[in-house]
């Protein structure tokens, strides 16, 4: 697990976030352990989803299907899915983010657990699933603001240094500075709560230096 600290701008809230590739399986199951994480704790867990797309993110996706790198064809075939992926992420998530992230999930479920291809059925499906209104759905990831808002995910990324996914950032609350935490390759649920579970950890230790939140 990779640690990286930073000072980021204030207009993000200080929320938690994740960085993901929107058909990954390993974001996936980063997901998942964050909602178990949630549960066990008998609390809710707020973090906000943002999709990841770079040359570097598309090279750790083909090395873990084991995909040549120089293979052009399958490398601008996961691009594009994973490009209009996150493209229909944002427009879902304009309809609430809630409703958003369900359909990131039932996305997610296709493609990994049921291995279905990135396609139209899909998309309808998942939308379906997630309760979308489908004509303003299928406005939006047609839509200029749909873009926009990527290319500000992608902005973000960047303003943290963030080159991979999955990548939580959490604030340190305790820093007058704006300063925040990447932890990049949290994938197992023990890693998660070692990241987010450190406040209360230090808490009990006396010795609380830094406070996530």
């Amino acid at each position: 697990m990779k640690f990286h600290l930073f000072l980021v701008k204030v207009y993000l809230n200080r929320a938690k976030v994740l960085f993901i590739n929107p058909l990954g399986s390993t974001c996936y199951h980063t997901e998942q352990n964050i909602l178990k994480l949630g549960d066990s704790l008998n609390e809710k867990i707020n973090f906000n989803f943002v999709p990841l797309m770079n040359f570097k993110t598309i090279n750790d996706v083909m090395c873990r299907m084991n995909i040549p790198l120089n293979n052009v064809d399958i490398r601008n075939r996961l691009s594009e899915n994973i490009y209009h992926s996150s493209i229909d992420f944002k427009a879902a998530s304009f309809q609430g983010k809630k409703k958003g992230r369900n359909f990131l999930l039932n996305v997610q479920q296709l493609v990994v657990n049921d291995q279905k291809d990135y396609n139209f059925e899909t998309i309808k499906l998942a939308a379906q699933k997630s309760g979308l209104d489908w004509d303003i759905f299928e406005q939006d990831r047609h839509s200029k603001l749909a873009i926009e808002a990527f290319k500000q995910d992608q902005e973000l990324a960047t303003e943290m240094n963030v080159t991979e996914h999955p990548t939580i950032v959490v604030y340190d609350c305790s820093a007058n500075n704006n300063s925040a935490y990447s932890f990049s390759g949290c994938e197992s649920l023990d890693e998660i709560k070692k990241v987010l579970l450190s406040q209360r950890q230090q808490n009990s230790s006396g010795t609380s230096i830094m406070k996530l939140c």
